[in-house]
């Protein structure tokens, strides 16, 4: 009995000082001197300097403990999708940043441009290179679909689809998608004819913007029959798509 007592008593007295001890880093506050940030790769340093400084000589522990710091860079930087925030004593936190994946690549006449699925700019390169390995990269994008802020939501509407059954069956293989006659309309986007290069360069004819979905899988049957090392494949020019069900091969001499 008097163990259970003493036992009892002790875990009382262990929460009454753990209590106090809550209770005084909120009650006094220790000033936040330091931020350290992990994990970054799109989002500038110098976007994260500005989207940090507010928080300095706040109360770290709140700062920290109540997601205030992680809240605020998620509202405010948007290539960020999470961020989980440590408190390090006795003035510093460490912030890990989780930011979006790229989704596609937009190559336009000027620059080239990195999104995430959501339609977030991840980045922005005026020597139009890519240094993302296994993405999508859509090609020959006229610049009146891209401004500022981003590519048009009409553009994104119309490659959601082909993009997502490309990924269906070439879950990461580098493919070129190149827009011939892309066109705006008053509610949509649409374009003339599509071509499809695949990694090893065998150009794929996909034609107008109608049934492109059923037309991938038509390609990714053939592929999968034709295994890709075979001598026969390695004689392909090239692969048209336009006549509906069927798979049109040229082979080279």
């Amino acid at each position: 009995m008097r163990k259970w007592r003493a036992l009892i008593i002790a875990t009382f007295l262990l929460l009454a000082l753990l209590s106090m001890g809550i209770w005084a880093l909120y009650r006094y506050p220790i000033a936040l001197k330091t931020i350290v940030v992990d994990g970054t790769h799109y989002v500038k340093r110098g976007d994260i300097s500005r989207a940090v400084t507010p928080y300095y000589h706040r109360n770290a522990v709140m700062v920290s403990g109540l997601g205030i710091l992680s809240d605020g860079l998620v509202n405010r930087l948007p290539q960020i999708q999470s961020v989980e925030t440590d408190f390090q004593w006795p003035h510093a936190v460490r912030v890990t940043v989780t930011e979006k994946r790229p989704w596609i690549g937009i190559k336009t006449p000027s620059e080239s441009i990195v999104l995430a699925q959501d339609g977030t700019v991840l980045r922005r390169d005026p020597s139009g290179r890519f240094s993302e390995g296994g993405l999508i990269v859509i090609q020959n994008v006229p610049g009146l679909f891209v401004s500022p802020r981003g590519v048009h939501p009409y553009l994104l509407n119309n490659l959601r689809p082909i993009v997502s059954t490309l990924r269906r069956y070439f879950p990461i293989e580098p493919i070129h998608l190149t827009l011939n006659g892309l066109y705006l309309a008053p509610t949509h986007c649409s374009f003339d004819f599509l071509t499809i290069t695949l990694q090893d360069g065998t150009p794929v004819q996909v034609g107008p913007d109608q049934d492109v979905e059923k037309k991938i899988s038509g390609l990714w049957h053939f592929l999968s029959v034709v295994p890709k090392q075979s001598s026969e494949n390695r004689r392909i020019e090239y692969i048209d798509l336009r006549v509906p069900g069927k798979v049109i091969v040229r082979y080279g001499a």
